[in-house]
């Protein structure tokens, strides 16, 4: 089955092209009836067939959340991983601003349990490490 891959979206930033040929086993989908309640502007279709039958799903603003209605890891390999699987390993091995702001916080605190003095003085370092890495 031909899958086209919208630009801009973590499917295609994993496929890196804009038509991928995907394996598909079942005759299941998305009801057309109820596609018009699920427009929300944070869920995405991203990956439609030749008859614009939606086959991926993402949502857009998590760090990796894509689902299919196909069957990627029937493709993939340890010598050569599918790329949402390739995607989704990265992802997850990835940290992301809200754990390193965690870490970051969590260490602030430890520390300076007691050094309150010098905590204003760090947090202010802290902040702009943050704001030049992100």
């Amino acid at each position: 089955m031909s899958v086209q891959v919208k630009e801009d979206t973590q499917a295609y930033h994993c496929y890196k092209t804009p038509t991928v040929e995907e394996n598909y086993y079942c005759n299941f989908g998305i009801n057309p009836e109820v596609i018009d309640k699920l427009d929300h502007p944070d869920l995405l279709f991203p990956g439609v067939d030749q008859d614009g039958e939606i086959h991926i799903i993402e949502l857009k603003n998590h760090d990796y959340f894509i689902a299919t209605l196909f069957v990627p890891q029937t493709r993939s390999s340890l010598s050569e991983p599918h790329p949402l699987i390739h995607g989704f390993i990265t992802a997850a091995i990835r940290p992301s601003k809200e754990t390193l702001d965690l870490v970051c916080v969590t260490r602030i605190k430890i520390l300076f349990k007691k050094l309150p003095i010098c905590s204003l003085i760090f947090l202010n370092s802290i902040e702009q490490f943050q704001e030049s890495v992100f």
